[in-house]
């Protein structure tokens, strides 16, 4: 979800974004959809693509499959810096799992665990991406919500089994069930990172959250970002 200057993106997924100052109430600024499928999503999510990049997004015409799919563009060649805490996995889990701090949307659309030696931010005016975590081991969980009528779980799986075909890009599309609701799981390694996938609706809202780990970490690491995944609260409709 970050392009080649370091900023993150989706695509060309249109938002209202909130931005939140201290002492203020957030003012929201709202953008018109270029895509069709869906209503305006609550983010604007739109940067300056390679034309490969544009071609694909313009195809893919929905939220998540926008969002995941330019994932992997962006992800596929950046460099990491080396960890700066190493902690094994178990250490980690236990973490999360044990976590009493949360992380809240000011939108109030959310809420997510917040482990001891994670940051957590949400997006400013320019980023495209609804709440950071950053934890050790450069572990970073990036959430995106979007309001999707009509949108459905059978439909999404359609468009991303579609996804891989335009893209030629395997992305391990699994069926899941998440707190009780029907979801979509995908996975991809890449040559440096890789990344670990959660899609879900709640009502009419849809919920993306993205992790990405070094790919020597793939295997001992999911079950860390999985556990940090399953501790996102919706907030009721």
């Amino acid at each position: 979800m970050e392009n080649m200057n370091g900023s993150v993106t989706v695509g060309n997924i249109m938002d209202q974004k909130t931005q939140t100052n201290v002492g203020a109430t957030p003012k929201k600024k709202i953008r018109l959809p270029p895509y069709a499928g869906l209503k305006p999503a609550i983010r604007e999510r739109h940067r300056i693509l390679s034309p490969l990049a544009i071609a694909t997004l313009v195809l893919i015409g929905f939220l998540a499959a926008a969002a995941f799919v330019t994932d992997l563009y962006i992800y596929s060649h950046r460099v990491l810096a080396p960890a700066l805490v190493a902690k094994t996995p178990a250490d980690l889990f236990f973490s999360v799992t044990t976590a009493t701090n949360r992380y809240r949307d000011p939108l109030k659309r959310f809420s997510i665990a917040q482990p001891p030696g994670w940051t957590a931010r949400f997006g400013g005016t320019n980023d495209d991406f609804d709440a950071k975590l950053e934890g050790p081991d450069r572990l970073e969980l990036y959430i995106v919500v979007a309001d999707a009528p009509g949108e459905t779980i059978a439909n999404l799986k359609k468009t991303f089994a579609d996804t891989e075909q335009e893209t030629s890009r395997m992305t391990h599309i699994e069926d899941a069930q998440f707190q009780g609701r029907p979801a979509i799981r995908r996975y991809c390694r890449m040559d440096i990172n890789a990344l670990r996938s959660l899609d879900f609706l709640v009502g009419d809202t849809s919920f993306h959250l993205m992790a990405m780990i070094p790919r020597e970490h793939f295997e001992s690491h999911s079950p860390v970002v999985d556990a940090l995944m399953e501790t996102i609260q919706p907030a009721k409709n």
